[in-house]
């Protein structure tokens, strides 16, 4: 059996677009994934909305992800996989990080794995993955009054930027790499969450990522 760690946000929670409701869990890509890697994978969704990969977000409180991701993490050791899935409210209008302060923090996730494992006695470290988001749509983001308070002209930019720096820091770190936007595309009058079509097409394209790692 394989336990896999899936950390993030709201795209993990299942929020739906245009709506504060969430996905039935077998409609979020996160069942979907579970589903498709059967009986010898259990996932563990831990998915919160407006998350940042760092940092608190200045629309909402208590979202800073890599502040709460030790004691999360430590609470499901053992793990085979931790899945970083984190970005998008990182690219929102107050948030002012840069390249290097969005790979610090990737290598910050890293060293708390470590870190946990060893005052957990965990002998085995997990596999780390990072998962650049699907970008955020700037011509759908402005259809959408809630987003576009949150999101501005240049997160489509920054959100596109995440997948190089992700990437970059896979790279050089020796952690596996999964771009969401090379299977799904964020929702039509919205512009920033998943609609049901595009998380069947991502959990269906995480599955045969994570089996082709085990």
């Amino acid at each position: 059996m394989k336990f896999i760690l899936a950390y993030g946000d709201s795209l993990v929670y299942g929020k739906m677009p245009g709506t504060p409701k969430r996905y039935e869990r077998s409609k979020n890509f996160i069942g979907i994934l579970e589903h498709e890697l059967g009986n010898n994978y259990r996932i563990v969704d831990e998915g919160l909305r407006a998350r940042t990969l760092s940092g608190e977000n200045s629309f909402f409180q208590n979202r800073n992800g890599l502040t709460q991701f030790g004691p999360i993490l430590g609470s499901h050791l053992p793990l085979d996989l931790v899945c970083i899935f984190l970005g998008v409210n990182d690219c929102n209008k107050k948030d002012t990080k840069n390249n290097n302060t969005i790979f610090d923090s990737l290598h910050d996730y890293k060293n708390q794995i470590v870190a946990w494992c060893k005052d957990l006695s965990v002998d085995e470290i997990p596999k780390l993955m990072i998962i650049s988001p699907s970008f955020i749509r700037a011509e759908q983001l402005a259809t959408d009054s809630t987003m576009s308070d949150i999101f501005g002209h240049d997160s489509e930019e920054r959100s596109k930027n995440l997948k190089t720096i992700y990437k970059d820091f896979c790279d050089k770190e020796n952690c596996i790499f999964f771009d969401a936007s090379t299977c799904c595309i964020t929702a039509n009058g919205e512009g920033v969450h998943l609609d049901e079509e595009n998380n069947a097409l991502l959990g269906k394209a995480l599955a045969e990522k994570i089996k082709s790692i085990f």
